[in-house]
């Protein structure tokens, strides 16, 4: 779990990762906290625990899964309630998290952060298909079909390059984003309709759904020609570690600095991205419905 502090204007709430992270891996002052530590003691050698306060078992003890709290503690902090009530605290210090009063409500948040953390994580195996594949709808010009030649080829990949201006090279390695080009508009009547089946299957009413993800829509362009379809301004707006998600990415990989187009995965990729923070964002009603349910009997972490 990472997360990092040094923006004091706002908080964004952490990442995940299964990776080995730098403790600075998204800017200076982010801190890696690891689910599980290894433990070195006299009678112990390089064994891993998990990382939690020792008298966890007396306060939870018919818990049988320790990694709850962790997953807890991720679901909190993505808790709109929480954000909005602990905006202040929040930019000063790091996050107080409630314990919940018994077990079945730790639980049922670890689920909710459970659910989270496949999301957040870039190499989960999540894929978001039917419902929500009217979402970030990639629209390519047809493949050159004809004899398998080097021009044939050339042109068939620079469907997916990427020349829309998202980025450009500033000093030394960085990467300075660029405007791109994205085209705001409202949901057509198709895709409201989709829209409607995609809250059905999320227990959501469309207005639920319209009010998390934007009342409008934006059509991302990769160039001239290619562009993601029905991409939800709010989901384009979406941000963590301190960045929009979305403009962060396609700003390293423009053509000029990637240095050639867009694989195909790549590009269903991206989709896969906004198809995900999507997810988090209809999340929100469960993750304050979770969070409302704690508080009346919570406390603070044991120390």
């Amino acid at each position: 779990m990472l997360s990092a502090q040094s923006n004091r204007r706002a908080f964004d709430a952490p990442c995940v990762t299964r990776s080995l992270a730098s403790l600075h891996v998204i800017e200076r002052t982010a801190l890696a906290i690891p689910l599980r530590a290894r433990l070195s003691t006299l009678f112990h050698s390089n064994v891993l625990q998990e990382n939690i306060p020792a008298n966890f078992n007396e306060r939870y003890p018919i818990s049988e899964d320790h990694d709850n709290l962790f997953f807890h503690a991720l679901a909190t902090m993505h808790t709109p309630r929480y954000q909005f009530e602990n905006s202040g605290a929040l930019l000063g210090d790091w996050p107080r998290i409630p314990l919940p009063s018994t077990t079945d409500l730790l639980t049922r948040s670890a689920m909710l952060g459970r659910s989270l953390a496949d999301l957040l994580d870039p190499e989960s195996a999540i894929q978001l298909h039917a419902e929500w594949s009217f979402l970030a709808l990639l629209h390519i010009p047809p493949e050159s079909t004809g004899e398998a030649t080097e021009e044939n080829d050339r042109r068939n990949a620079a469907r997916f390059a990427l020349t829309a201006g998202w980025g450009a090279a500033g000093k030394g390695a960085t990467v300075m984003p660029r405007p791109g080009n994205a085209r705001q508009r409202d949901w057509t009547e198709t895709e409201l309709g989709r829209l409607t089946t995609l809250a059905t299957t999320q227990s959501l009413t469309l207005e639920n759904v319209i009010g998390l993800l934007g009342q409008r829509c934006v059509d991302i362009y990769l160039n001239g020609d290619a562009y993601w379809a029905a991409v939800p301004v709010n989901v384009w707006e979406y941000t963590l570690g301190g960045y929009v998600v979305l403009k962060k990415w396609l700003s390293y990989r423009e053509e000029s600095l990637l240095g050639r187009p867009l694989h195909e995965d790549e590009a269903r990729y991206f989709a896969q991205v906004v198809r995900r923070i999507t997810s988090i964002l209809l999340l929100s009603p469960a993750l304050d419905a979770s969070y409302t349910a704690i508080l009346p009997g919570a406390t603070g972490l044991p120390t």
